[in-house]
């Protein structure tokens, strides 16, 4: 076996440097450029014969991978998955993708699955390649609105703001019919009449879609003072506030209940009125009593039992 005696370095296998010494090792610069680098060489005897050529490989990678979220930040109408892909090029490939939730947050969770953003929040990523270059970091901004429906029985009218930004108030109003109250209002199935304020309902902080649902009522009292109308559901109510010349129009059916007038004031009771209002078609009948303590009171069509 011959010693070697001289060797020669290539970087593509056809243009070769000046034989040299041989030598156990020796420092080579690969090309700037990134990408996978082939190193040739030849080695010859003393003899003067030179070797085939011998090669090897490296990845020469120093850029950062990139990601994407998709769907990328924006407004949206309901929650999201969001996806992050990783793109290295021709560098080492894609090692690790990393996120957080949150304004200012730093990305610490390994990515593995589709992320549910159901909220307004910032998402905030990076990716990590085999040659250990680091991307800076990214952030994508969601923010998710929700629908508030209102939805009403008939009689009247329920009109609710929305979409609404997440964590914002939401508003419904709520108009009845002439002739209807608002008998009960439900959000999501739950009662919440008792947080009506006058013909509004107000939804605070709002995180998920709503289902207004109003109920209305016809009253069973219509007064006429002079050339305005209003309306009662309770007699007794009615009595209460009771003004000189006062008409109270009662529908037909059965008030259960004693009664009392204790105002100054001449009235007219006219029972038998059917559901608009519109024509007297029966007797209302009263079981209990009507006491008058205070003023004068005409019935007409009105059984006292």
């Amino acid at each position: 076996m011959c010693a070697v005696a001289e060797m020669k370095f290539s970087n593509n296998g056809t243009d070769w440097t000046m034989p040299e010494s041989a030598a156990t090792s020796r420092q080579w610069t690969l090309s700037s450029d990134d990408g996978t680098k082939t190193v040739y060489v030849k080695f010859k005897d003393a003899a003067g014969n030179w070797s085939s050529a011998y090669n090897d490989t490296i990845m020469l990678d120093t850029a950062a991978p990139a990601t994407t979220a998709s769907p990328a930040g924006g407004a949206y109408n309901a929650a999201q998955s969001v996806t992050l892909s990783c793109s290295d090029g021709t560098g080492s490939g894609c090692a690790t993708r990393k996120y957080c939730l949150g304004a200012g947050c730093t990305p610490s969770t390994v990515y593995t699955t589709a992320i549910s953003i159901s909220g307004s929040t910032d998402l905030r990523f990076y990716s990590i390649d085999n040659a250990g270059n680091s991307e800076t970091i990214k952030t994508a901004s969601y923010l998710i609105r929700h629908s508030v429906t209102g939805v009403s029985n008939g009689h009247g009218a329920i009109s609710c703001s929305s979409p609404v930004n997440d964590g914002a108030t939401a508003n419904c109003a709520i108009t009845p019919d002439t002739g209807y109250y608002l008998e009960n209002l439900t959000d999501n199935s739950a009662d919440v009449t008792s947080l009506v304020a006058g013909s509004s309902y107000p939804i605070v902080n709002v995180t998920a879609d709503h289902t207004v649902t109003a109920s209305f009522h016809a009253y069973s009292i219509k007064t006429k003072t002079g050339a305005a109308d209003s309306y009662h559901s309770d007699l007794q109510a009615a009595l209460n506030s009771a003004i000189n010349g006062d008409v109270f129009g009662v529908q037909e059916g059965v008030i259960s209940g004693n009664l009392i007038l204790n105002v100054d004031a001449e009235i007219v009771l006219e029972g038998g009125y059917n559901g608009d209002f519109s024509a007297r078609t029966g007797m209302t009948t009263i079981s209990g009593s009507l006491t008058i303590n205070l003023g004068t009171v005409v019935v007409d069509g009105i059984v006292i039992q």
